[in-house]
């Protein structure tokens, strides 16, 4: 028999290999207190590539997340004198206010809140919105604008609009 080695030979007894079935089940997730460092030596002792983020990656998330929040309160805000104004009967407002920043007058922050701001006026479906550009002869365009750390608009919608003012 081929299983058994010769008495001579020392061989020993070879038994066929048994099927492992949990080798071919899905692993558990990890528990939630593994660290990352922990996860990425375990992928790498498993010949996986596992996506590391920086920390200067996590902050500039951090800063863009509360960016964008700082421009769905300020939209918010407008959003809530537009519902004021539709309560008196109107279809317009004018609107002014200081746009909200991290870094007091930093240009990125103010751009960024903006960005977010018109976005969210462009979606909600206004019939018309004009942006002040202040500088003298002042003039109102269609493109989203801003004066240092301020911004004017006009906007104007149909009456059915009301109702998503909230």
């Amino acid at each position: 028999d081929s299983h058994f080695g010769s008495s001579l030979g020392g061989g020993g007894f070879r038994a066929p290999p048994i099927p492992n079935p949990a080798a071919s089940l899905p692993r558990p997730p990890l528990p939630a207190h593994i660290e990352a460092s922990t996860v990425a030596a375990m992928a790498e002792q498993q010949g996986q590539q596992q996506q590391i983020v920086s920390r200067a990656d996590r902050l500039a998330k951090i800063r863009r997340d509360k960016l964008e929040m700082m421009g769905v309160q300020f939209f918010g805000e407008f959003k809530q004198a537009c519902k004021s104004t539709h309560q008196l009967g109107r279809h317009s407002i004018t609107w002014g206010a200081v746009i909200p920043a991290l870094v007091p007058s930093s240009d990125e922050d103010l751009d960024e809140v903006l960005g977010v701001f018109a976005s969210a006026l462009h979606d909600l479906g206004f019939s018309q919105i004009e942006w002040c550009n202040a500088p003298v002869p002042t003039a109102w365009q269609e493109e989203p604008v801003r004066h240092g750390s301020h911004v004017h608009l006009r906007a104007h919608w149909e009456d059915n609009l009301g109702d998503r003012f909230g």
